[in-house]
């Protein structure tokens, strides 16, 4: 087999629009915006605008919307500060982002920069020169952001999504959906800040039960510190159709405060 180098400047549709690509992945959206002057594009692509919410607080509009709000975006940040998505997350024509330094705090920046990628959503492993690539995997990356009075063996309220592809958190109830039935892998845990001699949480099918009773993620605790955790990890298979929980448990009836930042999930689909 031969091949060849194509030296091009612009590659184009017949109509002279941007080419669809097929087997490789690209930012459907990027965007630097200096929010100390109100919230001004200093560089865009498929950016209609941004809006000034309130301080560290701002939407990227797109000009031209996505088919389905399951999209990564990669916020980045300017020099001490970090872009988060904001609750509200992203949509198919917009996301909203606000920039946090270390302490939590707030604050307008000059150079907030950032991308959002389209993906589709496939299991197949595709080859290109000799290399199994996976490009389109399903995953899900969750936290506590506000702290919680929680009931024993209820939900943990993981209710902000850092970032997902393929699986829909709801952020109200605590539940999610997967894309494609399989594999997955889940790795997080939970603070309460109460004095247990145990904790655990368990997977949950919303209206079924666990489907794996025998696999509790279960911790010890102490008698003074003044709080709980449990982390650790587990397989499970999934199925579209249903959604899933975490329920969290100790040994006491009183319900407790799940500590913001400490409590977080991780979920990836592995085949």
């Amino acid at each position: 087999m031969t091949t060849a180098t194509l030296h091009v400047d612009i590659v184009e549709t017949s109509d002279e629009k941007p080419v669809t690509l097929t087997k490789q992945q690209a930012a459907k959206v990027y965007f630097n915006v200096d929010q100390t002057a109100g919230s001004i594009l200093v560089g865009s692509f498929n950016v209609s605008g941004a809006t000034d919410n309130s301080t560290g607080d701002f939407t990227v509009n797109f000009s031209s919307s996505f088919s389905s709000a399951n999209d990564t975006a990669a916020p980045l940040g300017s020099r001490n500060y970090t872009l988060q998505i904001h609750d509200t997350l992203i949509t198919t024509s917009s996301i909203e982002l606000w920039s946090r330094n270390g302490s939590a705090v707030v604050g307008d920046q000059t150079h907030n920069t950032g991308s959002v990628w389209r993906l589709s959503m496939s299991s197949r492993l595709q080859s290109l020169n000799g290399q199994l690539l996976k490009p389109d995997l399903a995953y899900a990356f969750v936290y506590c952001g506000t702290t919680t009075s929680t009931t024993n063996a209820s939900y943990i309220p993981y209710d902000t999504v850092r970032s997902s592809n393929g699986i829909v958190w709801n952020t109200s109830t605590y539940r999610f959906t997967v894309p494609v039935n399989g594999i997955y892998h889940m790795s997080g845990g939970f603070r309460i800040n109460r004095n247990e001699d145990w904790a655990y949480w368990v997977l949950n099918e919303d209206g079924v039960g666990s489907p794996y009773t025998n696999k509790l993620v279960l911790d010890h605790g102490e008698g003074t510190p003044g709080f709980t955790s449990v982390f650790g990890s587990m397989y499970a298979e999934l199925t579209t159709g249903s959604e899933w929980g975490f329920i969290g448990s100790w040994p006491s009836t009183t319900t407790g405060d799940i500590m913001v930042y400490q409590t977080w999930m991780d979920i990836v689909f592995v085949g």
